[in-house]
């Protein structure tokens, strides 16, 4: 853009025009400030040209005009052409220019007008003459820059000066050091790189080399040597990079790089028992630094395919071989080392059975006997009988059929065991004495009669197979022989009342092994006895003690009450009980006195009874003895009572449950209950 320089009328004041004049010609100079720095331009001769036309006193006006042209700018008041820079600050004062009385000034790169700015006299705060700041951009880099001053003066003359300033250059940095780095130089180790302090302040990209190659990917202040790099030369360089600045790249000094090694590689070993079928393990020792390790087996110095772990499970291809193990270390920065463990030779495995060799079977004539055994995995197995020690012929399959002929002998089972790479595994059973053939039983004996002393009890003797020829019997009491029953019939005595009574019948046949079978035994109840005859009182402990009585009355009437005294007090009644005379009654040990009437007498009671399946007649029953647990249907009538009891006590406590009901009826008596009293409940059924 054009920039229009101040003309003496333009001032506010002449005086003050030619204050500023005298002061520019004093000064004698022409100042180009670039950036924060001044370059002195070289001094112009002057004189009062000016002045002299408009009549002004000064020591420097002549008596006559003078006749040459004003002078022109002075070209070494502008940088040199080709040292203009990115940033550079060019500010032309108008000491040069003191015989134009106007001046304009463009600035050009490659031919385009630039914007500038506005320079101000600090001391007086006016433009400058001929005053135009031009700060070179970033932009202009590689563009020639040309100064175009345009000139008038007061005759009338103009002119028009270029001055080519070349081409635009980058900055460049006043400090670029050249990098450095640090850290050990062997294998597996990290270096760390140092660009170092530059001005003007930079942005620095890192490549390491490796060789003077750039080493692939290696593009961050650190990196870790790896193996490739053991034996070469390393460096880093830094790449500055700052807006207006010219790149700079720095190359540090190379190091060699050490080959990292192993400060402990010990020879593998291998450990375990070298038969076939045992399994093989590597110990690698201590290695140092720790690497991480492959695995590759030998048999015979040929690589057996597929054994690349720590561990070697020998086959049957490994027999009478020589089996090594190669271990392969590697670890980051360190070369690959291999190291081979010593050979050790493989012998044949040793097969073990999962379990003893057993004779199974009924050891018995017409009976088949087998061989009982877990076989070792895999392997073959093959059988031979023996008998009282020797060996039968053809007997050599894993079972054998006993005749008659085997009655007495000792048998037992060799069994041989074989699997490619292993010794053979011979195993004898254990030896069973065959005994004579069995009888089956068909159905055990039974006993029938009248269950009370004085009655005799027959036996059957059951069934058997074959027939037997002949049966001896044992009569048992409470699972005891008694002495001398041993017939097929058995009278019974005081002594069997409250027992179990069974009979043992063994069948027999000529070469047959006996057998017996036992009956299932019948319980002969204890005769009841009278315990109370007549209605009163009764002291419980003295005239009768505790127990489960029955009483053996008729009819309603019946009444009875256990108490805790004497003095007929209604609180020392405990419980009672008004109803039919066909029921019971359990005195306990706390009772005092015992109170009956219209119950007929009482007497002890059985643990068997009819366990009958239909109730027809009002009372209380004892569950699971005298009737049976289940469900009850009944047509009923209008005022059935009944009642599930725990116990016989009379106590309130003692009641599960009860109902009164009308028509038909269905009652489940459970089987957890001890007694069931029912009430005008007509006939009930199972």
């Amino acid at each position: 853009m054009h920039q229009t320089l101040a003309r003496p009328g333009d001032l506010t004041s002449r005086h003050t025009m030619l204050r500023r004049v005298l002061g520019l010609v004093a000064a004698a100079a022409l100042t180009i400030s670039l950036g924060v720095s001044a370059v002195p331009a070289i001094a112009q001769p002057t004189d009062a040209y000016y002045d002299c036309e408009h009549g002004w006193t000064s020591e420097f006006c002549n008596e006559e005009e003078p006749e040459q042209a004003p002078e022109q700018v002075n070209p070494a008041e502008y940088p040199k052409p080709g040292t203009v820079t990115a940033g550079m600050s060019i500010l032309p004062e108008a000491a040069g220019w003191i015989k134009a009385w106007s001046s304009e000034i463009e600035w050009l790169l490659n031919g385009v007008e630039q914007p500038v700015q506005r320079a101000e006299d600090e001391e007086f705060g006016t433009d400058i003459v001929g005053g135009s700041r031009f700060v070179v951009p970033v932009s202009a880099i590689g563009k020639r820059l040309v100064v175009r001053v345009h000139m008038d003066d007061v005759l009338g003359k103009s002119w028009v000066d270029e001055f080519d300033l070349g081409y635009v250059k980058a900055n460049v940095f006043t400090k670029a050091p050249a990098p450095t780095f640090s850290g050990t130089t062997t294998a597996g180790n990290k270096l760390t790189a140092s660009a170092g302090s530059w001005a003007p302040k930079a942005s620095i990209a890192y490549q390491w080399y490796r060789n003077g190659t750039p080493v692939p990917g290696a593009t961050k202040q650190t990196y870790t040597l790896v193996a490739a790099d053991a034996g070469r030369q390393i460096k880093v360089r830094t790449r500055a990079t700052a807006t207006g600045v010219t790149t700079v790249e720095k190359f540090s000094v190379e190091r060699s790089i050490a080959a990292a090694r192993f400060t402990s590689a010990p020879t593998p070993t291998i450990t375990g028992t070298a038969r076939v079928g045992n399994s093989l393990k590597v110990s690698t020792r201590k290695w140092a630094p720790p690497p991480t390790f492959g695995y590759q087996w030998y048999r015979n110095n040929a690589v057996i395919k597929g054994a690349t772990k720590s561990s070697h499970t020998t086959t049957a291809a490994d027999l009478n071989k020589s089996l090594k193990v190669r271990v392969t270390a590697k670890r980051s920065g360190h070369p690959t080392t291999t190291r081979v463990s010593a050979a050790r030779k493989i012998t044949a495995g040793i097969l073990k059975t999962g379990s003893k060799l057993t004779v199974s079977g009924t050891a018995r004539s017409g009976s088949t006997i087998s061989a009982s055994v877990k076989a070792p995995a895999a392997s073959k197995s093959t059988y031979q009988w023996y008998k009282n020690g020797k060996k039968i012929s053809k007997a050599t399959t894993k079972s054998y059929k006993l005749s008659s002929k085997d009655v007495g002998a000792k048998y037992q089972v060799r069994m041989s065991f074989t699997r490619a790479g292993y010794s053979k595994l011979n195993v004898n059973s254990n030896s069973v004495k065959i005994a004579k053939p069995a009888f089956s039983v068909m159905f055990n004996p039974k006993v029938s009669g009248t269950k009370k002393a004085g009655s005799t009890l027959k036996a059957t003797t059951g069934s058997y197979s074959p027939k037997p020829t002949s049966h001896s019997y044992q009569w048992l009491r409470n699972g005891k022989p008694i002495s001398k029953a041993t017939r097929s019939t058995f009278k019974l005595t005081a002594s069997d009342n409250g027992k179990k009574i069974s009979v043992k019948v063994t069948a027999k046949k000529k070469n047959y092994q006996s057998k017996s079978a036992t009956s299932g035994a019948v319980s002969i109840p204890v005769p009841v006895k009278t315990v109370m005859s007549d209605n009163g009182t009764y002291r419980v402990g003295k005239d009768v003690n505790p127990g489960l009585y029955k009483a053996t009355g008729n009819g309603k009437g019946c009444y009875w009450a256990r108490t805790s005294g004497f003095s007929g007090s209604f609180k020392q009644i405990k419980a009672n009980y008004f109803g039919t005379a066909n029921t019971y009654v359990r005195i306990v040990s706390g009772d005092k006195g015992f109170t009956t009437s219209g119950c007929g007498k009482w007497t002890t009671v059985n643990s068997s009874g009819a366990k009958a399946s239909k109730i027809t007649k009002d009372g209380t029953y004892r569950v699971g003895i005298d009737i049976k647990p289940g469900r009850y249907i009944g047509k009923g009538s209008s005022s059935c009572y009944w009642a599930t009891y725990s116990d016989f006590t009379g106590d309130f406590k003692n009641l599960i449950t009860n109902d009164f009901t009308a028509g038909r009826l269905v009652i489940d008596v459970p089987a957890t209950a001890k007694g069931f009293e029912v009430s005008g409940c007509g006939t009930l059924t199972h």
